[in-house]
């Protein structure tokens, strides 16, 4: 679907003061003790493949199974480690990986919406709930829902049994699931027994564990492993008795964000319990390693990622990125384009700095305007009444005959500017080089591309369509048609043929408001070379840039009801517009 130029540009503008400042590296995080996290080498063993199990062994010995999907992640120190994303958004390809268990107490794994099903905000951490007489039953009722189980097999997973790939169904498939952000608990091993779960016979039982006055419920091996570990820091055991950070949460997770995988992070919990205490009475007996519980989750993305945008450090077509979270849960522009061939086609396809420079074309004609053309010294004219004049066999403004400027410029009216300098382009197509492109059609056919399952092509960037990757902006919805996020008011809207929904909700005409470069003007929603003729034009008669196939890189998200930046918030409520490339004349 499209959307109006202007109000595009106004969040364009907003993008690009935030989206391509990427932070500095942050040093170690501190509990609200002092102690700076993780306390040794052990969780960057395991990520680096140089951990030793129970039994001894290292971990490539134990991937040496499943080979394809090992991977050294080359942490060169714990800086890299972080608290954040607090919540994450699951994508279709949801899957878990229990990669390595260093310590000895029982505990599974679930996820939880990060809302109550009425959509109110939660007052009361999240529970997790079974059938009676079988821990490993999520109850209808339970507001975790079990993603690693307790046991397998009727034993409990050890140390020698992974890595373990979980089974799971979708995460957005699942009835559960209330279409936002989720929270993951890592949950200790209850009992199912009279005592512990009152009631008949297939009831729904708390399976939250009691050790404290004798009560028995829990399983965990251990009795000083009674609580659940949220990556929501609110629910975890705040430490008002600290004096470094008084009201502090302990952290009993530590996060890394893949560089190596798409989509993918590592969780690494503490196993013990956090006290209301200051330094070690607080910490209680944990090592602070974070590499009890380990697991690989991919298939999660943050709020606001995946999202076409432009990497203002680079030129041309290399600028094309998709958005994406660093370690800190903060929102940048990673590129993904790297330098091609220059083609003539309005682009600059080798990324330094000038459109279509020594572009080839058929002997006998030139590249102009992203086009091959015959030279206007010789049968080929510049069209009457267009603006432009021949120069050096290329049409060209007006009061530029003779004007040669620097890469990423061209000349208007005799003085050098940026290419898109006063352009406003009909939806979808965008200003690039001075030319109004389309960057979802295939450069080679015309044709809008076909960016696979799963898949849409936004402004030049395949990504994940709307129905796995939530929309970002609450005034948009997903168009199941098209797997785009569209505004609200066009989800059900059908316009006729040369017209598009704008974000009113009304049927409006692209050429409504556009403003083509010299020499054309705008006709059946594109700009077109003054004295084309016909209602419609070919495929070529527009450049097509052609999309980037990509999935969504973003790996964390940001905080959501809790401490983190409050521009993460701003972001994820724009819609992010492509790159405006340079072309000079």
């Amino acid at each position: 679907m499209r959307e109006h130029a202007c109000s595009a540009l106004c969040r364009a503008l907003l993008l690009a003061a935030m989206c391509c400042q990427i932070p500095t590296a942050h040093a170690q995080i501190q509990l609200p003790n002092g102690t700076a996290i993780p306390a040794n080498n052990a969780y960057r063993d395991v990520l680096n493949a140089g951990a030793v199990g129970t039994p001894a062994r290292s971990r490539t010995t134990q991937l040496s199974a499943n080979p394809a999907t090992y991977v050294n992640e080359g942490i060169t120190t714990n800086n890299n480690f972080a608290i954040e994303p607090q919540l994450f958004s699951p994508l279709c390809d949801f899957s878990v990986r229990f990669i390595y268990k260093g310590g000895g107490a029982r505990f599974g794994i679930g996820w939880y919406n990060e809302r109550n099903d009425n959509g109110s905000a939660r007052t009361t951490a999240p529970l997790y709930r079974f059938n009676k007489g079988d821990i490993n039953q999520t109850a209808a009722d339970s507001d975790i829902q079990l993603l690693v189980p307790f046991t397998r097999g009727g034993a409990d997973i050890s140390d020698d049994s992974l890595p373990l790939d979980i089974p799971v169904a979708s995460i957005r498939s699942n009835p559960r699931y209330s279409g936002g952000l989720i929270g993951l608990a890592l949950i200790p091993k209850p009992i199912s027994n009279d005592a512990c779960c009152a009631g008949a016979a297939g009831a729904s039982c708390l399976g939250s564990c009691r050790m404290a006055g004798g009560g028995g419920c829990c399983d965990t091996n251990n009795g000083n492993a009674t609580q659940y570990h949220y990556t929501e820091h609110k629910w975890n055991v705040q430490c008002n008795a600290c004096t470094f950070r008084k009201g502090g949460p302990w952290y009993s997770h530590l996060i890394y964000r893949s560089t190596k995988l798409d989509n993918t992070f590592y969780l690494g919990f503490e196993d013990l319990d956090f006290r209301d205490a200051d330094g070690a009475a607080g910490i209680n007996g944990n090592d602070l390693d974070y590499e009890d519980f380990v697991f690989q989750f991919t298939g999660l993305t943050c709020l606001g990622a995946g999202q076409a945008c432009e990497d203002s450090t680079r030129q041309g077509s290399c600028r094309i990125g998709v958005t994406e979270c660093n370690g800190q849960g903060q929102i940048f522009c990673k590129a993904i384009v790297n330098p091609s061939t220059e083609r003539c086609d309005g682009l600059d396809n080798d990324c330094n700095g000038t459109v279509d420079d020594n572009a080839p074309c058929p002997q006998g004609l030139i590249c102009d305007r992203g086009k091959c053309v015959g030279s206007c010294l010789d049968e080929f004219p510049c069209p009457p009444n267009s603006g432009l004049v021949c120069d050096r066999g290329r049409c060209v403004n007006q009061g530029c005959e003779g004007v040669t400027c620097s890469a990423g410029q061209a000349c208007k009216a005799g003085t050098c500017v940026s290419a898109c300098d006063g352009v406003r382009c009909p939806p979808p197509t965008i200003c690039s080089g001075g030319l109004c492109i389309d960057p979802c059609k295939d450069p080679t056919t015309g044709n809008t591309i076909d960016c696979g399952p799963k898949k849409t092509c936004v402004n030049g960037a395949c990504v994940s369509t709307c129905d796995c990757l939530p929309c970002s902006s609450i005034g948009d919805a997903c168009q199941a048609s098209t797997g785009k996020c569209v505004p609200r008011a066009c989800l059900n809207m059908s316009c006729p043929a040369g017209t598009y929904c704008d974000e009113n909700g009304a049927c409006a005409s692209p050429c409504e408001n556009a403003i083509c470069p010299t020499g054309q003007e705008c006709k059946s929603g594109l700009c077109q070379d003054i004295g084309t003729g016909g209602d419609m034009p070919n495929p070529d008669d527009i450049p097509a840039s052609g999309a980037i196939a990509t999935g969504c890189s973003c790996h964390e998200a940001p905080t959501h009801g809790g401490t983190g930046s409050s521009g993460l918030a701003l972001l994820a409520s724009m819609v992010l517009l492509a790159w405006a490339l340079t072309r000079r004349s």
